[in-house]
């Protein structure tokens, strides 16, 4: 997978910290939320976007390890729906794992 093939001027994208989701690209989806295509930012090269059209031609992204990142609306969750996804949380945060980056709250 190549950064070009993926980013294009069209790119739909949310940078998210260190991490840029790519919003055109959902993996899957699920009662509490929606699990997008990202990666990590790895230079953001400002002299470079500066020339271009677009400033994803300025980021330099880790493309040989893409990550999922869920996305959820806790505005639209019930107060049951909450502290299933607060429980889930939890857990998550919990994990210590090289294939599981840090959960963001």
């Amino acid at each position: 997978m190549r950064q070009q093939d993926l980013l294009t001027p069209s790119s739909f994208t949310k940078r998210i910290g260190k991490h840029l989701l790519l919003l055109d690209h959902v993996l899957g989806s699920g009662q509490y939320g929606t699990v997008y295509l990202a990666f990590k930012i790895l230079k953001i090269d400002s002299s470079l976007s500066a020339k271009h059209s677009t400033y994803l031609s300025g980021i330099k992204l880790e493309m040989e390890k893409p990550l999922a990142c869920k996305i959820i609306e806790r505005e639209e969750l019930s107060s049951q729906a909450r502290r299933m996804v607060e429980n889930e949380l939890d857990n998550l945060s919990r994990v210590k794992s090289s294939k599981v980056i840090k959960l963001v709250k």
